[in-house]
């Protein structure tokens, strides 16, 4: 595949690729060909930057190879290294000794040779140490030596900061995992708040991964109200590739304590994340990973109440790297445990057999995380409404619920005077439980009306309400007819205090009433401007009807909520309430008869939910949540909104195999669409001009797919570059079927298309292609008389042969460019001064090169 470029190419071609196989594989050939070539500097460093590339893209156990033939070079002909060379082989010294300190394979007098070296190394270089001191205590930890340890800790701690020194914002998380190991939360908790009250964006691996080491600290001290929201945020970036499997375990351990400490709850959080992130195991990076996540596992699974139950899962045994075991198809919950926990330990043992060990100790450490980890201070009691919401925050006010004394302030979600009323006290439990449908209809038929009720929403029925004509003798639901009325009106304090006086008025049936007051409070104060008024409403009504079993009510609440903490720029805080409600609703739309306007809100939730990852840059879990709603959207139309965010958000994050799938579903999406505004134009001449606008939303579509599939980092293949040519000819044809006007006539069309193909070629990496296409476009534009257009085409193909350093080229073309336009009626247009400033570009970038 890559026979026709250079060692140069190759190598500026794996620069530009995201990090992982193909990377690696661009590294591997490079190399080759150096080697080949005898290009002996640039055969060091493909080797440098593939052992850079296996320790970056997951393949960190790989990198020793490369990494050795590097070191044996250094020696044979010290004469090739040149400062930078010597940094880089300095910084990725650090993982060869990782790599050995958690594979069971490599003897200890293995891990003390290479620490030996790299300490030489080190010294010859200047520096301080303190790398080398961080490496030799977990060789010593891992080896049982703990005295030791303690002793190249002190000195890591000690010594300066040096240029190959460990990220200054990373050095928090190994001290707190150091005090953690010894069971000091206290100090832990000292060491992480003041490290994250002094963080600055200097790492992207910051705050996340100190988060993830700082959740059994603040747990143990009965600090979960911070241990929660840090689970949260940590574990969204986490949850989307394989490389952070080694955070996940954590997670599964916090989710397991704090489960059995009085959210059980979380320990449903946890089994689902255990079987969520099972393909992962395959994928673990070393047998510490795989050890470490196994406990974990056996941990979630002993803590399920229900040992019996089946999990929809295969444990594959058979296919785990490092050590094998039984596949188990669907086991109970007590298999599970069972097989993870007997995987931990013969992994533990595979360390204890380490050649050259002194104290074995890792069978007992797993049986100590297994069996014997004290049990965190119990949580507060939730009371009788668990918090649904997934909000950070505790809940702050009174439900209000009939047989249960008053646990908090009286205050609703609005501020109201010591004089008024308490709300009405609701029945979660009442006997609308146990109606049947039947009844379930004439309950909420006897109430005479217009709003909706407990029985309507169980029902799942759709209440709409005539404003014009509604009367209720009910005083409570007489003051929400007020409100709504109100509201739309735009009179928005008056809806308020009316909403919230209905719900201090006896009424008949009260949780109708509470729900709907809430939710004229948390749209009118979401209209209004008070985001923390609105966003309390909404989150006290999605618990009462998540209490209450009323799905449809609970994601239209948790829609007000997102919406508001969107606005407040709360994004992590937004994508977790989303998360859990669309989990906690997702059975709802699995039934038969589920309703069709609880599918419509859950598909604006996502909406908001990627809106929320977007916003925190976190473009492939983004992109998920956009399939997702594709696979859930009946609509075409929609369909094509949520595949071209799917489509971007995996090009953003530089999945481009993700990405292009996502790209080919989009265009059947958009031929969907097409076909159903052709059919409708069919039967209704009115339909017309719709099919003018979906064609020309489709051909915009095309166009996207095409930049998409040719923009990559990685070569484009010659499928797909047909892929590419046929959107775009397809593209075409939509054009010049349906858009020819008087100002854009086929001819235009053709042209247009003929320079996108040329900058699809480009982009491609087929240059002459491009050039040609790029010519062709040009002159099909002056014979239509658009030069200027003509121009625009030229001006591409001239920065491509600048790029080239093809400089006298590239003037060639520019000068053609100018002469369409100067001294005409074009004289002025932008591709003249585009044309001007190229020309400038490419004097600077020769000059540049004279002077390299």
């Amino acid at each position: 595949m890559f026979e026709n470029e250079s060692v140069q190419d190759l190598m500026d071609l794996a620069m530009d690729t995201p990090y992982g196989k193909t990377c690696s594989a661009l590294w591997a050939e490079a190399a080759r060909r150096a080697g080949v070539e005898g290009l002996e500097r640039e055969e060091i460093w493909c080797y440098l930057r593939l052992a850079q590339a296996f320790t970056m893209g997951g393949e960190v156990t790989r990198m020793v190879a490369p990494f050795m033939w590097v070191d044996k070079r250094r020696k044979e002909r010290p004469d090739l290294f040149d400062a930078d060379m010597q940094d880089s082989f300095a910084w990725y010294y650090k993982y060869v000794i990782l790599v050995l300190r958690d594979v069971p394979q490599a003897s200890a007098d293995e891990c003390f040779n290479a620490l030996r070296e790299m300490r030489e190394f080190y010294q010859s270089l200047g520096d301080s140490l303190k790398a080398y001191y961080l490496r030799e205590y977990y060789i010593f930890s891992m080896l049982g030596r703990d005295e030791e340890a303690d002793e190249a800790y002190r000195k890591w701690k000690i010594a300066d900061v040096s240029e190959h020194s460990d990220c200054v914002a990373c050095d928090p998380q190994h001290e707190v995992a150091y005090y953690s190991q010894r069971g000091e939360w206290d100090k832990a908790v000292e060491v992480g708040e003041e490290a994250l009250a002094n963080s600055q964006d200097s790492c992207s691996s910051q705050p996340s991964t100190l988060y993830c080491n700082m959740l059994l600290p603040w747990l143990y001290t009965g600090q979960d109200d911070k241990a929660w929201p840090a689970h949260i945020h940590s574990m969204q970036r986490n949850s989307h590739s394989p490389a952070f499997l080694e955070y996940i375990a954590k997670h599964f351990v916090y989710l397991e304590l704090s489960g059995s400490a009085g959210r059980p709850q979380r320990l449903e959080r946890a089994l689902d994340m255990v079987v969520r992130f099972m393909p992962w195991w395959l994928e673990a990076e070393t047998p510490v990973v795989l050890m470490d996540v196994a406990t974990a596992s056996a941990r979630v699974m002993a803590a399920q109440p229900d040992q019996d139950r089946h999990l929809e899962v295969t444990l594959p045994g058979q296919s785990l790297p490092w050590v094998k075991a039984d596949d188990v198809v669907n086991p109970t919950v007590a298999e599970a445990a069972a097989w993870y926990a007997d995987l931990a330990l013969r992994i533990a043992h595979m360390f204890d057999q380490r050649p050259g060990l002194v104290k074995p100790h890792m069978v007992a450490r797993v049986e100590h995380n297994l069996y014997h980890m004290p049990p965190v201070p119990q949580l507060p009691d939730e009371g009788p409404i668990q918090d649904a919401s997934g909000r950070f925050s505790p809940v702050t006010f009174d439900y209000r619920l009939e047989g249960v004394g008053e646990t908090l302030s009286a205050a609703s979600a609005v501020d109201t005077d010591e004089d008024e009323p308490l709300i009405v006290s609701i029945d979660i439990n009442g006997p609308w439980r146990s109606y049947s449908p039947e009844q379930l209809e004439a309950a909420h038929a006897a109430l005479n009306t217009s709003l909706p009720s407990i029985y309507s929403g169980i029902l799942g029925k759709a209440i709409e309400i005539d404003l014009e004509t509604a009367a209720e003798a009910d005083p409570a639901r007489a003051l929400l007819i007020d409100a709504l009325r109100f509201q739309v009106h735009g009179q928005y304090l008056e809806a308020a205090q009316a909403a919230d006086t209905a719900m201090r008025t006896a009424t008949e049936e009260p949780i109708g009433v509470r729900l709907l007051a809430l939710k004229v409070l948390a749209e009118t104060a979401l209209n209004a401007g008070y985001y923390d008024e609105s966003a309390e409403a909404s989150r006290h009504r999605l618990n009462v009807a998540a209490a209450c079993g009323l799905p449809f009510t609970q994601v239209n609440a948790a829609v007000l909520l997102v919406t508001c903490l969107n606005k407040q720029q709360q994004f992590t805080e937004a994508a977790e309430v989303a998360h859990t409600t669309l989990s906690a609703t997702a059975a709802a739309l699995q039934a038969p008869d589920y309703d069709p306007l609880l599918l419509e809100e859950s598909l604006a939730l996502r909406r908001l939910l990627i809106t929320a990852l977007d916003a925190l840059d976190h473009d492939t879990a983004a992109a998920e949540e956009a399939l997702r709603m594709a696979e859930l959207c009946q609509d075409n139309g929609d369909k094509v909104e949520a595949l071209t965010r799917a489509m971007a958000g995996f090009r953003y994050d530089h999945e481009y195999e993700r990405s292009f799938a996502a790209g080919t579903r989009l265009v059947d999406a958009a031929e969907s669409l097409l076909l159903e505004a052709q059919a409708r134009a069919v039967v209704d001449p009115d339909a017309e001009e719709n099919l003018s606008q979906v064609v020309s939303r489709v051909v915009d579509v095309l166009l996207d797919v095409a930049w998409s599939r040719s923009t990559q980092s990685t070569l484009v293949d010659d499928a797909g570059y047909e892929f590419i040519e046929s959107v775009l000819a397809r593209r075409l044809e939509l054009q010049q079927q349906y858009l020819i006007t008087d100002k854009r006539e086929a001819e235009f069309y053709r042209a247009d298309n003929t320079e996108d193909r040329g900058l699809a070629a480009l982009r491609s990496r087929r240059y002459l292609d491009g050039l040609l296409l790029l010519d062709d476009a040009a002159q099909q534009f002056v014979e239509i008389g658009r030069p200027h257009l003509a121009a625009r085409a030229l001006n591409s193909a001239a920065r491509a042969k600048g790029l080239h350093e093809d400089y006298d080229g590239a003037r060639e073309i520019i000068q053609r460019s100018l002469d369409l336009l100067v001294g005409t009626v074009w004289e002025s247009h932008k591709s003249v001064r585009q044309a001007r400033e190229l020309l400038a570009e490419i004097d600077e970038w020769e000059a540049e090169e004279s002077d390299d």
